[in-house]
């Protein structure tokens, strides 16, 4: 249960050569996962870089590398990475967890990228079809983005159409832009 010592094992078999060469990109992954959990933040970086390089990449790989960015502060890479993850997900017939698409919706409205944002938003309602994620997106695209009063106003209808309206502040809210 030693990290230290692991990742300490992992980098000598990686320095000597020795390693299997179908191993050394999940050696590399495993590396960098010891990395993350002792801090090591920017050579769990580095690990999982090199081990997307030598062909390992699976998602957990990604998402750890996701978070690694933000824990550095490179946002733009961060959403990049986690889009092209959620991406290759749904391209490989698999269902995309609903939390990768609220990581990548934050991180997109951090970065005032709205149409990355209503993307992301679309991508989830598509697969978790609910009023209480109607609501979220529509109202975090209003607040962020804050689009001109006619678009406002058909979002509210469409949040109204989607049994989205939560409190007397929704449909108040409507009630005055329609007028």
């Amino acid at each position: 249960n030693d990290m230290r010592a692991q990742r300490s094992a992992i980098n000598e078999m990686l320095a000597s050569g020795a390693a299997p060469t179908a191993q050394v990109a999940y050696l590399h992954y495993l590396s960098g996962y010891a990395a993350m959990q002792g801090g090591a933040i920017d050579d769990a970086i580095t690990q999982f870089s090199s081990a997307r390089t030598q062909g390992y990449d699976k998602p957990q790989l990604s998402l750890m590398l996701v978070d690694a960015y933000v824990r550095r502060g490179r946002q733009g890479e961060a959403l990049k990475l986690l889009v092209e993850t959620i991406d290759r997900q749904a391209a490989s017939g698999q269902s995309v967890p609903a939390p990768w698409f609220d990581r990548g919706a934050a991180l997109a409205y951090a970065q005032k990228d709205w149409a990355l944002f209503a993307r992301l938003q679309a991508g989830k309602l598509a697969a978790y079809n609910s009023p209480g994620d109607w609501r979220s997106a529509i109202t975090s695209y209003i607040a962020g983005a804050n689009p001109d009063k006619e678009v406002q106003l058909d979002l509210l209808r469409l949040q109204y159409a989607t049994s989205a309206f939560a409190s007397e502040r929704d449909y108040q809210g409507y009630a005055t832009l329609a007028s």
